[in-house]
């Protein structure tokens, strides 16, 4: 049995997310190979792999959990957006799509801790960055207000008004 697009997306970020942190990915990838050749479903496979990693490497337990909980959380159509994303990523290294899918993470990521109750996941200054630079460009502005107690540019300075010489002589 194969994994759903869901599940298939977990495990994805989950392998990306600790290969992200500096561990060996494949190890996990091996384990569930190792046990679907044996039979078990892949679902089950991957779950006892990521597991057994965590076992052994607990201070990614959390970060994998969250996101497992983020993609289970997800609409079909973000997960789709997801999946592409990673395939991508894992298939050429061109972390383009995955970074344009930051804002909707994040977005999804705080909607979600909201929603249960916890606490808002902070997140780095990376990425705020790759958030602010796949930030829609603002709207055009509508109307164009100006303000009269500001000093405008000099073309639309009005001229003093001049005074009328003196009359001379006799009227």
């Amino acid at each position: 049995m194969s994994l759903t697009r869901k599940d298939g997306a977990k495990v994805a970020a989950g392998l990306l997310e600790i290969r992200g942190r500096g561990h060996d990915a494949s190890a996990v990838q091996r384990e569930a190979a190792m046990r679907m050749r044996n039979g078990t479903p892949a679902k089950i496979a991957f779950a006892a792999a990521f597991d057994n990693f965590v076992a052994t490497t607990p201070s990614m337990g959390a970060s994998i959990r969250q996101v497992g909980r983020l993609i289970e959380a997800s609409s079909l159509g973000t997960v789709a957006r997801y999946n592409v994303a990673l395939r991508q990523y894992l298939e050429t290294g061109d972390d383009s799509a995955l970074a344009a899918m930051v804002p909707t993470m994040v977005k999804d990521a705080t909607d979600l801790a909201r929603r249960t109750g916890e606490a808002v996941p902070e997140f780095g200054p990376e990425v705020d960055e790759i958030v602010a630079a796949n930030a829609p460009a603002p709207p055009p502005p509508t109307d164009v207000y100006v303000n009269s107690s500001q000093a405008r540019p000099a073309s639309f300075q009005f001229a003093a008004p001049e005074t009328a010489p003196a009359p001379q002589g006799n009227l």
